[in-house]
């Protein structure tokens, strides 16, 4: 009785999805920025770190080509709880990671990263795909203490799935900063909805529409201004099975000419095509 007690409870945590969701999906996440006409720096989209195999020391940042067109992009990542305490006591508001400041804006460490094609950064030839390179935060210390500084972790390739593993109606999650909701500024929403550490907005959906030909997929989710660069993640299977990225959010299907017309169709690229790129650079 205590074993068919067992196997009904696993059952309706998975259907009400109360899964396995590690943090290290939460964690991988940055917010991405620009400047406005006046100067200001405001939210602009979202990234994600990858961990770079060919050169550990640096981190493999991946969003949506139409993020990068500025030649530059304001990285944002939250800092761990340990490395503020400790440049609060010392009075530090500048880390600089092998030459590249990071300074210091509230709970988080926020950078400019200059955009050299084929050095730094490459977009796909095709798609709403590109990726750029920073130094890795993972080991940073700040002087002689050895303090973790950067809360961002990067992806390992034990959680990356291939389109071919993906199924269709497969329950999926995707990570970023709608409307800047969970940053430490808005710009459309209520400053109720911000908070002084990076906290990006968690959604859910599922896979609406694959083709064995087609490089992108659709999602019955609503994505918006913020969401373009979110990492989309496969939900938890039964018994435990751990979630893995399967692509990137790149817009929604919506009524041209229609300004905020949206279907409630996500439109995505398979993570195949990232690798790909991640290849070429």
């Amino acid at each position: 009785m205590r074993k068919i007690l067992f196997v009904l409870l696993l059952f309706a945590q998975v259907a009400q999805g109360q899964g396995y969701f590690s943090t290290e999906l939460i964690d991988c996440v940055v917010s991405l920025e620009k400047e406005d006409s006046l100067g200001k720096i405001i939210p602009h989209g979202t990234g994600f770190c990858i961990y770079n195999y060919n050169n550990p020391g640096e981190l493999i940042v991946v969003t949506n080509e139409h993020v990068l067109r500025n030649g530059y992009i304001y990285i944002k990542s939250a800092v761990t709880d340990s490395a503020f305490r400790f440049m609060m006591r010392y009075k530090i508001d500048t880390v600089t990671v092998d030459g590249q400041a990071w300074v210091l804006d509230g709970y988080n460490l926020h950078t400019k990263v200059f955009l050299k094609y084929g050095v730094n950064y490459l977009p796909h030839e095709s798609l709403d795909i590109a990726i750029f390179k920073v130094p890795s935060f993972s080991g940073i210390n700040i002087g002689t203490d050895s303090v973790k500084v950067f809360k961002t972790t990067s992806l390992p390739l034990s959680l990356i799935k291939s389109k071919n593993d993906v199924k269709l109606g497969t329950p999926v999650y995707f990570v970023g900063f709608p409307f800047g909701i969970g940053h430490s500024y808005g710009f459309t929403i209520p400053d109720s909805y911000n908070d002084e550490k990076l906290t990006p907005l968690v959604r859910r959906g599922i896979v609406a529409w694959k083709s064995d030909t087609k490089k992108e997929f659709l999602l019955d989710a609503f994505s918006y201004p913020g969401n373009s660069g979110s990492p989309v993640y496969s939900e938890t299977g039964v018994f435990g099975k751990k979630p893995g990225l399967i692509g990137i959010v790149y817009g929604h299907l919506g009524q041209p000419g229609k300004d905020g017309s949206n279907f409630g169709l996500a439109r995505c690229y398979w993570v195949d095509e990232i690798l790909e790129l991640i290849k070429r650079l």
